[in-house]
């Protein structure tokens, strides 16, 4: 064989041949030489290398091959491939090199061992940054015997180390350990365990912003739990004291890297409250805590299997108080065993009131005694309680006499906490005589602080103690409740005002027959009895709404409540207004007819004296909710509409269904302009109900609800995004409020749903024949000029939900032409539009491919929507519409899909059974054009991804088509 590779030849022809040669007991010089020359090629190189990793293929085969190529240097790493490549601005792509499979599956063979680790090491030292790399590498490691792994252990540090993560390989290199663990290779595990619970110094902010050297593994943090969890059991049963006494060091070398030299202390207490498992421990753990864990654990085992007596009090008297505590908690668990140790090196006259006062090992101490207190002789008991008798060696000097006592007695009330009950007569006395003078109860005294979850508030009274007194009693505690302090267990108004909301709830009719007692209590109670009834109603339960209402018109109507603070007061304005709304919304839920007016003078008077307002123009309904004007306007509103489908309309004119009173709440608030913008954002969000209630008032007033933007911006803003917060879309108002869409395109909202709903309004507007795509005068089209790329693919994807526009020609032939238009604007900056053209793949089914010729402007709108159909992730949406045409627009969807592939950078994974229906379909069509881009495609599968899913229809009709060439 001359030539492998024909100028014209496709990928599967020349893979065909690169089979051959590779299964040939003895290829010549020129066939190896091509081979050679292909693997330097990526399309080939991935090819190749797959084929080489194909278990199918004899050791004999591939032993030939590997020789060759390692002779060659074709297993040197190729510079593209050694570090991450920024792909844009702060992103990087990590490179894949296809030699990594054919190394893992070739390393599961002795004979090449020796090789592999020579490649492993010579790839290394290169100080490649590529975690594809090292997982590759650590997968070939546990394919190699286990004697042999030792050689490449060192290596791991160096495949630890990243500019980036280390997440990948870190998980991996769980495997090796298991697999050196099983296999008994003492000296790579040391070796490893070496170097996974290593750590390194890093800077970070602390508290003040201040850098602090901070301890970090050199491992993904969760990797190394991960490591530990799956490794601990064979840990245990190897090496323990040795993967012990490694990890000591390096926990040790963790701790110097965060404390000065100078300081004794590791503040362990803080980092980690309890050597045990306890909730008072942080849940996400740091190296350090990993490896105390990973100590504690062999240390229990280790102190079951054999005597570390001596290893214990080396332990109980290290530097850092860390590793004592270890010793004491092993000690604890094991005390019979270690007695000695419990004598000479924890309860002993040198060693107990040292430890009393250590602060670090606080936690364990008090546990010991606890546990162990009971079951030591009497003369240890006597020392321990004489060490306690002798009270703290530090008290702070800036108490006086009187607290530093207190403080002295507390410090022995939480020791003797740990040891009373325990029938030592002497130190349940000392107890009781200690807890008489400090009259404290001490909840955790074996942690120096202690963390817990509380929620809600706390009450002086209960619901049921309420709801025992009579309602004097109740206001008489209501008003004279003064909160104590500000613990967060410490009784508080809030407390009393949930336990008064949890009475009424109960027993609401016993607060409706006297509501008017509660008239001058404080707002929050009252806020709250409101807030009660409301939730009893809005919960299917009945009260009884003339107290309720009757109530609420009193006080509203009531001076002295106005004259109330502010930030009290609009809670209850605003609690209100929702009952209000809550009674009259829903017509099978509404409080009576008969008691109408008594909610409308309610609301008049409240319009009339409340003026706290709210607005936050990124997001004006929001406010509008929590604004007690806001919160009276919508009720009001509702109010309106339920007493018109009670069939209320004014005498003088039946189109107006409200209340002149209402009617007049509104039109004044709107001329105050530069007053509560609330009233706008109300009116642009309830336009349809108001347009309901009166349309001539509506039509009157629009100028006054959109008032001019470039001289009340806010205001104009308010009303747009409340009308804009409507899913609906109404012609006559769209018609009536045309010319604020227009003042809308282009003005930067800030109100998050801004761009979402103006694109959906205006679509509507276009498809309904509001607007068109032709006319100067046209807002859509306008809008169609102004948008960016999200605005576009905004209204792209609203017009895919709109099931309506599916079997209409109408609607169909404006989705096209909006496209053209759009296409016509930025085809010429093709460069900066590719995102935006991978948007229209969605609108591809909507155009008529009938019509549709090649080279024509629809279909290079087509054309470029599919070139570009993967960076908005469309690929498979495309691979839809060839499904749906390729019957009959053969030619078309072959070109399309060509130009799909040419384009993508990772295939279409999700669709291969669609896949395989089209290019059979394409196939059967026996167009020659159309059978020549079916084979281009198939085989750009394999160019660009090695996929061969295809390749045996290529195979069957390509081999048809030569059939047919020679007939």
């Amino acid at each position: 064989m001359s030539k492998l590779v024909d100028k014209d030849e496709r990928f599967f022809d020349i893979a065909d041949r690169i089979d051959e040669i590779i299964k040939k007991d003895s290829p010549g010089n020129e066939e190896q030489r091509q081979v050679l020359d292909l693997i330097r090629q990526e399309k080939f190189a991935r090819y190749i290398f797959r084929k080489l990793g194909d278990d199918k293929l004899s050791t004999k085969f591939i032993a030939k091959w590997f020789e060759l190529f390692l002779r060659e240097g074709v297993f040197d790493i190729p510079a593209d491939v050694i570090n991450p490549v920024e792909v844009e601005k702060g992103y990087y792509k990590v490179p894949y090199w296809a030699g990594l499979d054919c190394l893992v599956r070739m390393s599961k063979y002795p004979e090449f061992t020796e090789d592999m680790v020579k490649i492993m090491k010579r790839i290394t030292q290169a100080k490649v940054d590529n975690y594809h790399v090292y997982r590759a590498f650590i997968k070939m490691a546990v394919n190699f015997f286990p004697d042999k792994v030792i050689e490449v252990v060192p290596l791991v540090r160096n495949w630890l180390e990243s500019r980036f993560h280390t997440t990948v390989q870190s998980y991996e290199v769980s495997s090796l350990l298991t697999y050196l663990l099983k296999n008994n290779e003492r000296e790579a595990v040391l070796q490893l365990i070496e170097i996974v619970t290593d750590v390194k110094g890093e800077r970070e902010k602390g508290l003040l912003d201040r850098e602090v050297p901070k301890a970090k593994s050199i491992m993904d943090i969760h990797a190394l739990k991960e490591l530990i969890d799956e490794n601990l059991g064979l840990m245990k049963e190897t090496y323990p004291l040795e993967i012990g006494k490694i990890v000591s060091k390096n926990l040790e070398k963790a701790i110097k890297i965060e404390v000065l030299e100078s300081n004794k202390s590791d503040y362990s207490y803080i980092w980690r409250p309890a050597i045990e498992e306890h909730s008072q421990n942080l849940s996400l753990y740091g190296v350090k805590e990993l490896l105390v864990i990973l100590i504690r654990d062999l240390l229990v085992v280790l102190a079951v299997k054999g005597d570390i007596s001596e290893y214990l009090k080396e332990l109980l008297n290290h530097q850092f108080s860390i590793f004592r505590r270890l010793g004491i908690h092993t000690v604890t668990e094991n005390k019979e065993k270690y007695k000695n140790v419990v004598n000479e090196d924890l309860i002993s006259h040198e060693k107990i009131y040292e430890l009393l006062n250590d602060i670090n090992v606080r936690h364990e101490l008090f546990r010991f005694l606890s546990i162990h207190f009971g079951s030591l002789s009497p003369d240890k008991k006597q020392l321990i309680l004489n060490g306690i008798e002798k009270g703290p060696t530090f008290i702070r000097d800036d108490l006086t006499a009187e607290e530093k006592e207190q403080s002295t007695n507390v410090w022995k009330q939480e020791w003797l906490e740990g040891i009373k009950d325990k029938e030592f007569k002497p130190a349940d006395e000392l107890y009781a005589k200690i807890s008489e003078k400090t009259k404290v109860r001490i909840e955790h005294p074996d942690f120096t602080a202690y963390m817990e979850l509380f929620t809600g508030s706390v009450s002086p009274y209960t619901a049921d103690q309420l709801l025992g007194w009579d309602a004097k009693e109740i206001t008489r505690r209501l008003r004279e409740f003064k909160q104590k302090g500000e613990g967060f267990k410490t009784p508080s108004k809030r407390g009393l005002a949930e336990a008064l909301r949890n009475a009424v709830s109960k027993e609401p009719k016993k607060f409706e027959d006297c509501l008017n007692e509660f008239k001058n209590v404080p707002c929050h109670y009252i806020y709250e009895i409101l807030f009660a009834f409301r939730m009893s109603w809005e919960e299917g339960k009945s009260i009884n709404w003339n107290s309720v209402l009757n109530f609420c018109h009193d006080l509203v109507l009531d001076d002295e409540f106005w004259q109330r603070k502010e930030q009290e007061r609009l809670w209850v304005v605003s609690e209100i207004a929702d009952l209000i709304e809550s009674g009259t919304k829903v017509d099978e839920r509404a409080f009576e007819k008969r008691l109408l007016p008594i909610a409308r003078d309610i609301l008049i008077r409240m319009a009339e004296r409340e003026t706290k307002t709210h607005y936050d123009k990124k997001d004006p309904t929001a406010s509008v909710l929590n604004s007690p004007k806001g919160r009276m306007l919508i009720a009001a509103i509702t109010y309106a509409l339920r007493l018109a489908r009670t069939g209320y309309a004014r005498k003088e004119d039946v189109n107006k269904r409200w209340e002149p009173e209402i009617e007049n709440i509104f039109t004044t608030e709107l001329s105050k302009r530069e007053g509560p913008i609330d009233v706008y954002t109300v009116c642009g969000w309830f336009l349809p109900n108001l347009n309901y209630l009166d349309n001539g008032w509506v039509t009157k007033n629009i100028q006054n609800i959109f008032p001019d933007a470039s001289k009340h911006e806010n205001s104009w803003i308010a009303a747009f995004a409340g009308y804009l917060s409507m899913k609906n879309f109404y012609k006559h108002l769209y018609k009536l409020g045309r010319e604020q869409f227009r003042a809308a395109v282009g003005k930067p909202l800030e109100f998050y749903y801004a761009k979402e709903r103006l694109a959906q309004h205006l679509v509507l507007a276009y498809l309904y024949g509001e607007e068109d795509i032709e006319s100067k005068d046209s807002v859509f089209k306008q809008y169609v000029e102004l948008a960016d790329e999200e605005d576009i693919g905004k209204c792209i994807w609203f017009i895919t939900t709109l099931d309506f526009v599916n079997d209409s020609n109408e609607y169909r032939k404006k989705i096209v032409e909006f496209w053209r238009y759009r296409f016509s604007l930025k085809v010429k900056e093709e460069e900066t539009n590719k995102k935006e053209f991978s948007h229209f793949v969605d609108l591809a089914k909507f155009i008529d491919l009938e019509q549709v010729k090649i080279d024509d402007e629809v279909y290079n709108m087509l054309g470029k929507s599919m070139q570009y159909a993967e960076l908005t992730n469309k690929t498979d949406e495309a691979i839809e519409f060839f499904g749906n045409n390729c019957e009959k627009y053969a030619e078309i969807v072959a070109k399309l899909f060509d130009l799909l592939l040419d384009n993508s950078q990772s295939p279409p994974i999700n669709s291969k059974e669609e896949i395989s229906r089209v290019l059979e379909t394409l196939y059967s069509k026996n167009i020659p054009e159309v059978t020549k881009l079916t084979h281009n495609i198939i085989n750009k599968f394999g160019e660009k991804w090695c996929i061969e899913d295809y390749r045996e229809l290529y195979n069957r009709h390509r081999s048809q088509e030569s059939t047919r060439e020679i007939s």
